[in-house]
């Protein structure tokens, strides 16, 4: 009788035979950190439950439905073609209740548009720091492209050292302070890794006046400097186009710097379990205060650095799981389903956009 009663009461936990869990990057800049973030959490939660991440934007679904309308209509006509999805990543909230009802409708149970700060407030950390946010390189990918980062550069010498330019970078006071530092070593290898943020002529500063530099202090060959301009390399050969040797060298790099404020590039090196040395350190607060994050000024020039070691941080898989969560305690309540004499009172379940 209670199986019968089931089977026609209850609503299965996913739309279809598979968890489909659909990111939609929109017209948004997919190299973000919020959209990495997205990424990272949709393969996590996919991985997970043995479902399927996919992944749109603007320019994909104007190819497959070129007869014009809105992203979010032709967003909603992919679904309608292709199937709804259970958990939907990037949703703008300017596009009204509508379509959110649709989504409901159709067995949508989560829609997540939280940027990344917001979102890792939602699970413990070891450090209370909005800067400790969800990301899209797992240990699998680290360890895969590492191994791939050193086959690259296997003849250049150790140690190296990752200098990560989030956003601004002081051409003269950081190449100076670095060079100072590699007088230490009897032979290093520098590689200048940018972003989407960064800007290219002070990049080519920094590089020029590291060189320079190296040269001066008696270096010469002995410092080896690799640059690598993302935006270079975009505008050249296109986003998939080419070698990106930044979640390699992340995992290959024995000492970290980090220019500028990027929550995302923070957490991405804990992810390794080294801790980075920030030129802004100011701006990390609480994960200093913790040590997670080193000041690269307090370096002493008579030294080589000294980068500290910690338990790999990566709270993505935290966050995937309570993602988890809230799309099955909203599937719970949308079924209506209670075994006699639970509580009459729906599941606990979050808003619906989270």
């Amino acid at each position: 009788m209670l199986k019968g009663l089931f089977t026609r009461t209850a609503k299965p936990v996913f739309i279809g035979p598979k968890p489909r869990i659909v990111v939609d990057f929109g017209h948004d800049d997919p190299s973000r950190g919020d959209m990495h973030g997205f990424a990272g959490l949709a393969r996590r939660i996919a991985h997970k439950l043995g479902g399927d991440a996919v992944f749109v934007d603007a320019e994909s679904l104007a190819l497959a439905h070129p007869d014009g309308g809105s992203h979010q209509e032709r967003l909603m006509a992919f679904f309608e073609k292709s199937g709804y999805p259970d958990i939907l990543f990037g949703w703008s909230r300017e596009s009204g209740n509508a379509p959110l009802a649709r989504l409901r409708q159709n067995g949508t149970g989560l829609v997540v548009n939280s940027v990344n700060e917001k979102l890792s407030t939602h699970v413990p950390r070891v450090c209370d720091s909005p800067h400790m946010v969800a990301h899209h390189l797992s240990a699998d990918i680290l360890r895969f492209e590492g191994e791939k980062f050193a086959r690259e550069y296997d003849e250049l010498p150790r140690p190296f050292i990752a200098v990560l330019v989030a956003d601004c970078i002081e051409p003269e006071a950081d190449s100076q302070r670095l060079a100072e530092i590699c007088r230490n070593y009897e032979e290093a290898t520098v590689f200048v890794c940018t972003s989407r943020r960064s800007w290219s002529d002070f990049y080519e500063m920094f590089l020029e006046n590291l060189k320079s530099r190296a040269a001066e202090s008696g270096m010469g060959e002995r410092l080896h400097v690799v640059g690598y301009d993302f935006q270079f390399h975009q505008e050249s050969y296109g986003p998939n186009a080419h070698y990106k040797m930044y979640p390699g060298l992340l995992d290959q790099a024995d000492h970290v710097i980090l220019t500028g404020y990027s929550g995302s590039i923070a957490s991405e090196v804990l992810a390794t379990g080294k801790v980075p040395f920030a030129t802004k350190h100011e701006w990390y607060g609480q994960m200093v205060a913790d040590g997670l994050v080193a000041s690269f000024e307090a370096c002493s020039p008579d030294k080589p650095f000294q980068t500290a070691r910690v338990t790999p941080i990566d709270i993505t898989a935290d966050l995937a799981d309570y993602i988890i969560g809230c799309h099955r305690r909203n599937r719970e309540a949308a079924s209506g389903w209670r075994l006699p004499g639970a509580a009459r009172k729906a599941a606990a379940s979050p808003d619906f956009v989270l």
